[in-house]
């Protein structure tokens, strides 16, 4: 996705229109931000349960498994 592309999905509101797993699943694989970074990483912790620090977002496949195996159980 370009930079633009981002701009103009983020403008849409996609969002609100999704679960915070699909929020979490697309954002995570996505480098570019396509949203309000406070909604995303709320969606985030309620998918892992548990409070995420913004560094932690450095390592976007970290949390990705994490959240697939928290899913799991």
């Amino acid at each position: 996705m370009t930079p633009e592309e981002a701009i103009k999905k983020s403008k849409t509101g996609w969002w609100a229109n999704h679960s915070s797993r699909e929020i979490a699943e697309f954002q995570l694989q996505e480098p570019l931000l396509c949203m309000p970074f406070g909604d995303f990483h709320a969606a985030v912790e309620r998918e892992l349960g548990r409070p995420v620090f913004t560094h932690e977002f450095a390592r976007p496949t970290a949390l990705l498994a994490e959240m697939r195996k928290t899913n799991e159980r």
